[in-house]
């Protein structure tokens, strides 16, 4: 049985279940997502297929707690930037509600 997974790259080539949280989101896209499948091509004999590809951006919020309503602007590049710089909305609620206590 195979199943997709996470993988993080900053050197380490760590990986992570994607029922995992996310490692932390940058300004760079780091974070992939890889589906491996195994596919039958005769009596015996499999072949293991990998696809791998970034996380889009909006996987991105989401991961940070952004609503699937929020709006960033810019193209992909900025959108990736403004999502790794932000302080992920949860966090920010629990600091105001500390603060505000």
């Amino acid at each position: 049985v195979t199943e997709p997974y996470l993988v993080e790259y900053f050197g380490t080539g760590s990986t992570a279940s994607v029922d995992d949280p996310l490692e932390a989101v940058t300004t760079k896209p780091r974070s992939a997502l890889v589906i491996p499948q195994l596919i039958a091509e005769g009596h015996l004999v499999y072949r293991l297929e990998i696809r791998f590809r970034m996380l889009q951006p909006r996987e991105l919020a989401r991961a940070q707690g952004f609503p699937d309503d929020y709006q960033f602007t810019g193209n992909r590049e900025a959108v990736v930037k403004q999502i790794g710089n932000a302080v992920p909305p949860p966090m920010m609620e629990a600091l105001a509600g500390a603060v505000l206590a």
